[in-house]
């Protein structure tokens, strides 16, 4: 026989499991509806990252025509107009090639397809021709790019992926550059910290606000302030951070506002990951990564 206090135990189970039920209903909404808002705000980074990046690829290729045009129709060849000229073109290219390598890059590692190639590398060269490729640029601004070399060596090999450190480098150089007041300078050093190699970039500018730097990276980072003042598409850094970890290596930033910052790309020992043939340090920067 089924008494009232039964009926009364056994709706009280079930009132406790429609409670339960519920509040899981709850937070597996709650949970949708914080998916759906980061959907909606990654949907709307990408669309203004592409509509932000065709101006990107489209403005350098409108300078690039438009001197090149000018260069064929000067009558009476002035040096110093076609070294300028010249100097436009070359510099419209470097960019572009520069933002079609993060691109290219994203897009490999969105894939899953980006796998490192380690082969022996002389870092000293290395950056001194990335200094060299970026000097035009930074002249433009009047800054100094200053290379220090605190190791005192005129060799130093790493094993590393020569393509990916590359463009670590290159990214944060560019930054430098980018985010650097006019009239000022740029220190690149590099040290030896027992078995790890040092880079450290450090520039004096803008410096990176507490709020942002919980988000430099971030995919379309650049974008997420919309500020369509400041040329880039917002890879890099989250290139530069992809590629550091996949090299077995760190990356590290010290950023005050309004008083620069400092990245620091730190080179673990990979010896035992060699995967291509060793080349000597006469191999200069770009060896199929040519910049121009």
């Amino acid at each position: 026989m089924i008494t009232d206090n039964i009926l009364i135990d056994e709706l009280k189970i079930r009132l406790q499991k429609y409670r339960s039920t519920l509040l899981q209903l709850k937070q597996v909404n709650e949970e949708l509806t914080a998916a759906n808002k980061k959907l909606t705000k990654s949907e709307a980074l990408k669309s203004h990252f592409i509509s932000h990046i065709a101006n990107e690829i489209i403005n350098p290729f409108t300078v690039i025509s438009s001197t090149s045009q000018t260069l064929i129709d000067i009558d009476v060849c002035d040096l110093q107009i076609v070294k300028k000229l010249g100097g436009f073109i070359n510099q419209e290219a470097s960019y572009l090639d520069f933002q079609f390598k993060n691109i290219f890059a994203a897009a490999e590692i969105e894939s899953g397809k980006a796998k490192p190639l380690f082969s022996k590398r002389n870092i000293i060269d290395l950056l001194k021709t990335i200094i060299e490729k970026y000097n035009y640029q930074a002249q433009r601004k009047n800054i100094t790019i200053n290379f220090k070399n605190l190791t005192k060596k005129e060799k130093l090999i790493i094993v590393t992926d020569n393509e990916k450190c590359s463009l670590i480098i290159c990214n944060l150089i560019h930054n430098a550059i980018k985010y650097s007041l006019n009239d000022s300078k740029i220190e690149v050093t590099l040290s030896e910290l027992n078995t790890q190699v040092s880079i450290s970039v450090k520039d004096y500018g803008e410096g990176i606000s507490k709020e942002k730097q919980q988000i430099i990276f971030d995919r379309f980072s650049q974008n997420l302030s919309f500020d369509t003042m400041k040329k880039g598409a917002g890879l890099g850094l989250s290139i530069c951070k992809f590629y550091a970890e996949m090299l077995n290596s760190n990356l590290l930033y010290e950023s005050i506002k309004d008083a620069g910052s400092e990245f620091i790309l730190l080179i673990s020992e990979n010896t035992d990951n060699i995967t291509t043939t060793s080349v000597d340090d006469n191999t200069t920067f770009f060896d199929d990564f040519e910049m121009f």
